[in-house]
């Protein structure tokens, strides 16, 4: 993460904006709808880890998506559509947002890489709905790495301060 940390944060956002429009359009099409569109296993694969192993260098390599954990990321991707009663369980693009992001750090379903799999996969969440996330890539990464050292036992409250730290961070894209 130092060579994330000691690109300008402008330069940073702006080649993973550019570079995830390329990867996105060619993942599948789109509904052209306003209902929430979610990301799929195969547009984590051809467009998050590919932006997280190109432009968040760290100081370990990120490993082949084959060798990620088997049924750990589709779960961590389906959570973000459970329902109880008939009623969604994260209603708002922000709950399902945020709930995917922890899991997909907490859960680990990468050998390595699993917070700059997860910025990147949240930030293509965004794309997708049209909204994006206006923050320091640095202060992102951080923030990433007090969710991983977060206690399970407070995982609703981790959830609650991603939501509010997406809030605080979102724009429409135009």
């Amino acid at each position: 993460m130092r060579q994330l940390a000691k690109m300008p944060p402008k330069l940073l956002t702006g080649r993973l904006l550019k570079r995830s429009e390329i990867l996105a359009k060619q993942s599948s099409s789109w509904a052209k709808n306003n209902f929430m569109r979610f990301i799929t296993v195969d547009e984590v694969k051809r467009v998050a880890f590919v932006l997280a192993q190109k432009q968040l260098v760290g100081d370990e390599p990120i490993p082949s998506f084959e060798s990620r954990y088997a049924g750990k990321l589709e779960n961590c991707l389906a959570q973000s559509a459970a329902t109880y009663a008939k009623r969604s369980l994260y209603p708002t693009l922000c709950d399902k947002a945020s709930i995917i992001f922890y899991l997909m750090i907490k859960n680990h379903p990468f050998l390595n890489g699993n917070k700059r799999i997860a910025v990147t996969s949240l930030m293509l969440l965004m794309y997708k709905n049209n909204y994006w996330l206006k923050i320091d890539p640095h202060n992102f990464y951080e923030f990433a790495v007090w969710i991983a050292s977060s206690p399970a036992k407070l995982q609703k409250e981790v959830v609650e301060a991603i939501k509010s730290f997406i809030k605080i961070h979102l724009i429409k894209r135009t």
